[in-house]
């Protein structure tokens, strides 16, 4: 039986009317079977005044040394004051996480 997991995820979007924002949070829980996707949905930091909504799906894993995975995470915000933002990331490791002592 495949376990329940979820993803960290944290980067900037593409540059839109001279300003980024950034997107953060955990994606849906999912099993960790081959081909699994997770939903990931939000808003992105304050910046110029406002905020954009974003929601998608991962792509499937892409498996890493040491049996970890990551998912690429690609789209457009919502569009706000005439614009929105691109954005282009993945999903974190744990090696990509701090350690808490």
């Amino acid at each position: 039986m495949s376990m329940l997991h979820t993803h960290r995820f944290s980067f900037l979007t593409n540059r839109a009317k001279n300003h980024r924002h950034r997107m953060s949070g955990f994606t849906t829980y999912k099993a960790d079977v081959p081909g699994h996707r997770h939903v990931f949905f939000g808003s992105t930091t304050l910046s110029l005044d406002h905020v954009h909504f974003f929601t998608n799906v991962t792509g499937p894993p892409v498996r890493v040394r040491g049996g970890e995975h990551f998912h690429r995470m690609r789209g457009r915000t919502s569009f706000i004051l005439g614009h929105s933002h691109a954005y282009n990331g993945r999903s974190q490791l744990d090696r990509d996480l701090p350690t808490i002592r």
